[in-house]
């Protein structure tokens, strides 16, 4: 591997590993709706220059504006969640959390997408996915506060959110696209 890559991969786990801490920073200043509203729009109007500036156009066919509209909705809706459950978790098993979303989008693609089966890796990646958050949480799970565990399972919604945006996403895939 050169090493520009093994660069980039240390900057980038370690800015999504600050994400948490940073999100349960600015809730200490802001809402979580607003906080998630702010984001987003931040982040859409850096793209929407990215896009110009490369000058790619996005166009969304009339047939696909409800689909896209129910993910943008959907988005929110998890980045919502996440927000407030952070509110009541720590950062650090709000990002253990989280990141079982890919065992929940490999456990729903299999009903929902199209040649996107469950084989035997599958199904033992996820079986060493969810007993590594067993083995993570296991011990402590009696000892958490009703405020915790109201925060873990927002979280735990907020995953199962993205992962059902994921899917959603993949039956979008190839009907809208940046031209």
């Amino acid at each position: 591997m050169h090493w520009t890559s093994i660069v980039g991969l240390i900057f980038v786990t370690t800015v999504w590993g600050a994400g948490f801490s940073a999100i349960k920073i600015g809730l200490g200043y802001l809402p979580p709706f607003l906080f998630v509203g702010l984001r987003f729009l931040v982040v859409s109007l850096i793209l929407a220059l990215v896009m110009k500036g490369r000058g790619t156009a996005f166009r969304v066919p009339r047939a696909h504006w409800r689909e896209l509209a129910a993910l943008v909705f959907l988005f929110y809706a998890q980045q919502g969640l996440l927000f407030v459950g952070m509110q009541h978790t720590h950062a650090g098993r709000t990002g253990v959390i989280l990141n079982s979303q890919p065992l929940m989008t490999a456990l729903l693609a299999h009903f929902f997408v199209s040649k996107d089966r469950l084989s035997t890796p599958k199904v033992l990646g996820a079986l060493i996915g969810f007993g590594g958050v067993a083995v993570v949480f296991g011990d402590r799970l009696g000892s958490l506060s009703p405020t915790a565990l109201h925060g873990d399972l927002l979280i735990l919604l907020a995953a199962l959110g993205w992962a059902v945006a994921n899917i959603l996403t993949k039956r979008l895939e190839g009907k809208v696209a940046p031209s």
